[in-house]
């Protein structure tokens, strides 16, 4: 929804939002992208081809709502994340695997192509 560079680590978003404290949740949500993609290039760096940039994209979508839309999150954020409707099935099927195991490689190993 709002652009950004991984490689640089900047994101551009609205100075206004029509929720008050959502900009928190938005910078939040672009700041664990960076996160995620540090990560994953670190660890499983075949991913780096561009070849995976559009399963990878859904992925780290999917990751975020995982995350913060977990109770400790909302704890803070007091909000949950919105999230693209095309994710759905890959956020119900990230979130069981998350509740059977909170570890980012076992999930990664699960989830990616």
């Amino acid at each position: 929804m709002y652009p950004r560079n991984i490689k640089n680590k900047v994101f551009w978003f609205p100075i206004k939002h029509k929720k008050k404290n959502y900009i928190s949740v938005v910078i939040a949500h672009e700041m664990l992208h960076f996160v995620f993609y540090d990560y994953l290039y670190k660890h499983y760096p075949k991913y780096k081809n561009h070849k995976y940039d559009f399963k990878i994209w859904n992925i780290s979508e999917a990751f975020n709502i995982v995350i913060q839309n977990s109770p400790e999150w909302v704890k803070i954020f007091k909000e949950k994340c919105k999230f693209y409707p095309g994710h759905k099935r890959l956020i119900k099927k990230m979130q069981k695997i998350w509740q059977e195991k909170q570890n980012i490689d076992y999930l990664l190993k699960r989830v990616l192509p």
